[in-house]
């Protein structure tokens, strides 16, 4: 069981700010919120040494997007993997900002 997959794909599908990524988080049970937030923490720290590792935060939110979900159905999760790629970078980025 990935960390994402106490929420719905659909809500995951329909964040598009980062206001709605954060409302989506408060969601989530307090586990897998500590874990994300660990997370999400731990991809921003790798972000800030971009210049030495290649890593932006686009990069390392397509490398961790796998594990932080499972869906069965293979052209939903292709779909849905965009989503969440885009979701986790929105929390880095927040994450770098704070």
């Amino acid at each position: 069981m990935g960390i994402l997959d106490p929420i719905s794909p659909e809500q995951v599908m329909q964040c598009q700010s980062e206001e709605d990524c954060t409302a989506l988080c408060r969601l989530l049970p307090p586990t897998e919120t500590a874990l994300l937030d660990w997370a999400i923490n731990l991809m921003a720290d790798v972000v800030q040494h971009e210049h030495l590792n290649k890593m932006n935060s686009q990069n390392i939110s397509m490398v961790f997007s796998p594990n932080v979900t499972q869906m069965a159905d293979p052209l939903n999760a292709l779909m849905y993997a965009v989503q969440v790629i885009n979701f986790l970078k929105t929390l880095i980025l927040k994450a770098l900002r704070e």
